[in-house]
């Protein structure tokens, strides 16, 4: 279906959809961005996202780039937190807008010192805090 009619929607969620093309372009440009972080294939990616359309591209992303997708509930208090990031040995935590403010703290104890995140919406730029918006 995404090569024969790359307009049907591929995801829905929440009211929301998303084209098989479209999925496919932020998938890529995301892949992208988390190689150009210095990310290498193998390398884990923490990111705690409630279920949809964003969690679907940054485990997409990550299969693409040959990254290994640490996803993280997203009820997790701090502690837990600390634990999965240093458990999973993630070089890259992100985290949904609303958790930003445990988040930049927390990401400072991933196990190498990448604690940059990407934008899904702002094609992938490099941000000093640690949300996917």
């Amino acid at each position: 279906a995404a090569r024969t009619r790359p307009e049907r929607p591929a995801l829905i969620a929440g009211g929301h959809h998303m084209s098989y093309e479209t999925f496919e372009n932020r998938a890529h440009a995301l892949a992208h961005g988390l190689l150009g972080l210095g990310l290498q294939p193998g390398d884990r990616v923490a990111f705690q996202l409630p279920n949809g359309i964003e969690a679907a591209l940054c485990y997409f992303a990550c299969f693409k780039a040959g990254l290994i997708g640490v996803p993280c509930n997203t009820r997790l208090a701090r502690r837990e937190m600390t634990f999965a990031l240093d458990h999973s040995q993630a070089r890259v935590s992100s985290a949904v807008a609303s958790r930003t403010n445990d988040s930049p703290s927390i990401a400072r104890n991933c196990q190498p010192s990448i604690t940059s995140s990407t934008s899904i919406r702002t094609s992938c730029r490099r941000t000093r805090t640690t949300s996917l918006r």
